[in-house]
This record gives C-alpha cells, structure tokens and sequence, in this order.
C-alpha cells in the first residue's frame, strides 16, 4: 500500500520534471532557428521570435534580445528602442570571448550613432 503511494506520487512529479525540462529546449532551439533564418528570412525570424516568451534569466534572455534586435534590423525596421538591445549589451559587455559580442557591440554601437 506504501509502495503503490509513493509510486503514484513519484509518477506526477517525474512527469512535470520532463515538460519543464524540454520547454527550456524547445525555447532555446526556436532561438537557434530564428538565428539562422535572420539573414536569409529575417520576417520569419521575427514570426519565430513572436511566437516565444523573452521572460528568461541570463544567456537566454540574452541572445533572444539580440537575435530579435538583429532580425528587426534586417528586416527594416528602424531599431530604435534600447531596451530589449540593452539586455543583450548588458549580458555580453563582460564576455568579450563570447561568438555573439561582437555582433551586440555593433548593434549597440548603431543604436547610439542614431541617437546622437
């Protein structure tokens, strides 16, 4: 009777643990795809984008303000608002080795020549 307890208990739980597991995949591969869709198609990267919550914590967070910031870019819009690009420049401002710097100090870069 114990056991049957705890196995319908540990069931449930093992369950949860997966979904949740493979959501954050799942965020992190649609931010892949739309990286590699932005120069070719960036309105589809855009759709990709819009179709997920930024609401992460640290590298994630991260590259999908940059890869949106970027996505607009490409696309025409004017990119005018530092706010989603400031999450981006703020994560990789210290992380000179990491391969998206360089591409967030650009855009950042362009984001204060128009301002000024």
């Amino acid at each position: 009777m114990k056991n049957l307890k705890i196995i319908t208990t540990l069931i449930p739980l093992g369950l949860l643990l997966f979904v949740l597991t493979n959501c954050g995949r799942n965020y992190s591969r649609t931010i892949d795809r739309a990286y590699g869709l932005v120069d070719t198609d960036p309105d589809s990267a855009l759709a990709l984008l819009s179709g997920i919550s930024n609401e992460r914590l640290g590298h994630e967070t991260a590259r999908y303000a940059l890869v949106y910031t970027i996505a607009q870019d490409k696309s025409g819009w004017d990119v005018d608002d530092d706010s989603l690009l400031h999450v981006a420049y703020a994560y990789y401002g210290d992380k000179p080795d990491d391969s998206l710097y360089a591409k967030c100090q650009y855009y950042m870069g362009n984001l204060l020549a128009e301002l000024i």
